[in-house]
């Protein structure tokens, strides 16, 4: 019985610790999966302004061009 225990009790230990780690582990993966998701969310907020910084200069020198086109009718 005693030799029984002695097997069992430190089986069971490393059985619980196995377990414990999964659940950490996977904590861990939907932590990254959420850092992700926000990362990827953030990455397009700042590739949509900048293609509206774009659109926004382009339609500037657009203007800038017209503007030199009738100054240098004036002179």
């Amino acid at each position: 019985m005693h030799e029984a225990l002695a097997v069992a009790i430190p089986t069971f230990a490393v059985i619980l610790a196995a377990l414990w780690n999964n659940a950490r582990i996977n904590d861990l993966r939907g932590d990254v999966r959420d850092l992700r998701s926000e990362m990827n969310a953030r990455f397009s907020a700042i590739e949509s302004r900048l293609n509206q910084i774009e659109a926004d200069l382009r339609q500037f020198f657009h203007e800038l061009g017209r503007h030199e086109e009738a100054l240098r009718r004036r002179e």
